[in-house]
């Protein structure tokens, strides 16, 4: 006949293992087992296992002794730290250090030196050992300064020095004086390649160049002043064909130029860029001529080469027309003025009022 189950088992303070545990079913049939605490604790042991995962490396857990499982420790060495963190594990590597034992002999790719005073050289595919600077210290000189390890420019030029790179600027002072070498000439269209000196002063409104152009025309060497704000400009520009030079203001159109070539030299002189108020002279191996319009009136003298028997011909145009020098001094015309008769002939005011 299978046990009652009891209900008045005292509590256990401490257990030993040889205590013994019943299992039945809900009809208390004989089919009861029993077995000890021990043996429950044993059976349970050998179900619980550890093992490390992965197949590369050194895992933590190191082996199972009775009923203990034993895990290696994590430590540090000069290389490595170890942190414990709470629920983390910091492991930090010291890449200095590592550096500070890395050898030659280490780097496969590193040939040994074959003798002293070497520096290691990469030239894109391999390693070698190319021989040292012999200077025993560093010095600077032809415009360099060394001042507290560092080059800088400012010293004196003994040798002959050449700079040459493509769209440049090189200050050689202050104020915001420069060289400049630009595609772009200041004042000639796009596509003329100039090199040129630079200075500006934004206080007085003034800005000047002196340099050489090559462009469209040949080259030539120039300078140039302006007022960019005022509008005002002048410049002075010597070629292979002959030296020009203008000046003008350009809100107005008013301006003068003066032209030298090989075939002669001319002047102009336009006022409001208004070609009714303006002379030109110019002096030439073929003609020479003096010409000036004011107010709707024009004269002009010209002086060139004669194809009749004389050698040269002389035409005057635009004389004021008088009957006689009375008519011409009572329209406020000056003594010793040309001027022409109706039939034409040329006369010189002469009669004193």
């Amino acid at each position: 006949m299978a046990k009652i189950p009891h209900i008045d088992f005292k509590e256990r303070d401490v257990l030993d293992g040889t205590e013994e545990i019943y299992t039945q079913n809900l009809n208390y049939d004989p089919k009861e087992q029993k077995f000890t605490v021990g043996q429950l604790e044993e059976h349970i042991l050998k179900s619980v296992v550890a093992k490390n995962v992965g197949t590369k490396g050194s895992g933590v857990f190191f082996k199972k002794v009775d009923n203990v499982l034993q895990f290696r420790n994590i430590s540090g060495d000069y290389f490595l730290s170890v942190k414990d963190d709470g629920g983390n594990i910091y492991i930090r590597v010291d890449p200095k250090r590592i550096g500070e034992n890395i050898l030659l002999e280490d780097l496969k790719d590193v040939p040994k030196p074959l003798g002293n005073n070497v520096i290691l050289q990469w030239d894109g595919g391999s390693y070698s050992w190319v021989p040292a600077a012999t200077s025993a210290s560093p010095g600077a000189k032809n415009g360099l300064a060394l001042t507290d390890g560092n080059y800088e420019l400012g010293g004196e030029l003994e040798h002959d020095t050449a700079i040459s790179i493509k769209n440049f600027e090189f200050g050689i002072g202050k104020d915001n004086v420069s060289h400049k070498f630009t595609n772009t000439n200041p004042y000639w269209p796009n596509g003329s390649e100039s090199s040129f000196l630079e200075t500006e002063n934004t206080a007085t409104d003034t800005i000047s160049y002196m340099g050489v152009t090559n462009s469209n025309f040949g080259s030539f060497s120039h300078i140039y002043s302006k007022k960019p704000q005022a509008g005002n400009f002048a410049y002075l520009q010597q070629s292979w064909a002959g030296t020009s030079m203008k000046t003008e203001d350009t809100d107005t159109g008013t301006f003068t130029e003066f032209n030298v070539g090989f075939t002669g030299t001319a002047m102009k002189c336009f006022a409001d860029g208004n070609t009714a108020t303006a002379g030109t002279v110019s002096v030439g191996t073929t003609v020479s001529e003096f010409k000036r319009v004011l107010n709707g009136s024009e004269i002009n003298m010209i002086i060139k080469a004669s194809q009749s028997s004389n050698e040269l011909e002389i035409l005057l145009k635009g004389l004021p027309v008088y009957s006689n020098d009375n008519n011409a001094l009572s329209d406020n015309y000056p003594l010793d003025g040309l001027y022409r008769t109706p039939n034409g002939e040329v006369r010189i005011v002469t009669l004193d009022p």
